[in-house]
């Protein structure tokens, strides 16, 4: 009889499917929202225009011509909105093509021979996945310890740092298999679309916040002067309110986003790798290394084993702070369905690093602690 298999093992393919699923609707769901942003700012722009010509002309503010562009104005700019994201996806697919991220991340092509290690490990995993042959293999001169993974219908690209060349060779292949999870999923270029499309929208959120902001200071500065104006400063407050809570949504809509890429990354290098403990030990290392990769684009900056978009801080080095110790947590406990005993250990000792319980690990009663 064969062995039961492992709850997450079991998940992995639901998992999948879900997160496949979820990246048309993130994508919907953010693009809906740049709509109805826009549409709001039909609405601001609209207000603004009637509060002056009310002042200029003398008449009322509702009676104002300008209101009955509200409609048509809105209508269009919701069209727009879908038509630009839609734009958006298609041209990020397109130029997100391999060559033109390395360029911007300033990766060398390496033959083999050069790194015999990662050759090794790559090979290793690929025959893992059921590969006929293992990606390119491209080097970023940098020290910060990081990796990317790019994919074209004719290409698959890993890229790693010199930093994380010098990892014990158990967290590299972890990291290696993290990122070759991400090329053996078919639907991984348009999950990191969906994710960019996002972003993108959270940046346009933020310069209207920062617009509203600028606005404001503004008329608090000439209220020394002259008396405040009270039209145009509420309406910087609501460029503001609506920048601020725009970007909020679509930030945690990006984080999701991603978290759902990694989390299903993650299950599958621990499974992958010899060592089921290397990606706990390799989300370790990283988080503790306050470094960051110096050359980063709007193009790369999703595609990181550990998103650039993170800051390095001093509270970042206890543990749960940031996305990278949450992932760490999981894979530990990913381990502890093959390795009980140690991934026991390890989560217990990355515990007493901010001081929280450790949570306790469930041997399984087929597993060998030794294996």
């Amino acid at each position: 009889m064969s062995a039961p298999v492992p709850d997450r093992i079991c998940d992995l393919d639901r998992r999948r499917a879900w997160a496949r699923a979820r990246a048309p609707l993130w994508f919907v769901l953010g693009t809906a929202m740049i709509a109805l942003f826009n549409a709001a700012l039909v609405l601001l722009v609209l207000a603004a225009a009637a509060r002056f010509w009310s002042w200029t002309s003398g008449d009322g503010f509702t009676d104002s011509p300008l209101w009955e562009y509200l409609g048509p104005g809105a209508v269009a700019m919701v069209v727009g909105a879908f038509a630009l994201s839609i734009g958006y996806l298609l041209v990020h697919v397109v130029s997100a093509a391999p060559g033109r991220v390395l360029a911007d991340v300033g990766a060398g092509r390496l033959e083999r021979g050069i790194l015999t290690q990662v050759d090794n490990v790559l090979d290793g995993l690929s025959i893992g996945l059921g590969q006929p042959a293992p990606p390119e293999l491209w080097l970023i001169d940098d020290p910060a310890p990081n990796a990317l993974s790019l994919r074209s219908r004719r290409r698959k690209v890993l890229a790693v740092t010199s930093g994380l060349t010098t990892f014990p060779r158990d967290e590299l292949e972890a990291v290696c298999a993290h990122e070759m999870a991400h090329l053996h999923a078919a639907d991984a270029q348009w999950v990191t679309a969906a994710g960019s499309s996002v972003q993108r929208a959270r940046r346009y959120a933020r310069v209207v916040m920062a617009g509203g902001i600028l606005l404001v200071v503004f008329l608090l500065w000439l209220a020394d002067k002259g008396g405040l104006l009270l039209s145009p400063f509420v309406f910087g407050l609501a460029l503001i309110a609506l920048g601020g809570i725009a970007s909020s949504s679509l930030g945690h809509m990006s984080r999701r986003i991603r978290s759902d890429a990694d989390d299903l990354a993650d299950v599958v290098a621990v499974h992958l790798c010899k060592n089921p403990l290397g990606l706990g030990r390799a989300l370790d290392r990283i988080g503790a290394d306050p470094r960051r990769v110096t050359h980063n684009t709007w193009r790369s900056e999703l595609l990181w084993f550990e998103t650039t978009e993170e800051e390095a801080s001093v509270e970042g080095a206890a543990r749960g702070g940031r996305e990278v110790d949450r992932r760490a947590v999981a894979a530990y406990a990913t381990a502890n369905e093959q390795r009980p005993g140690e991934a026991a250990a390890a989560i217990a000792a990355a515990s007493d690093v901010s001081g929280a319980p450790a949570a306790p690990a469930t041997p399984d009663a087929g597993a060998d602690p030794d294996r």
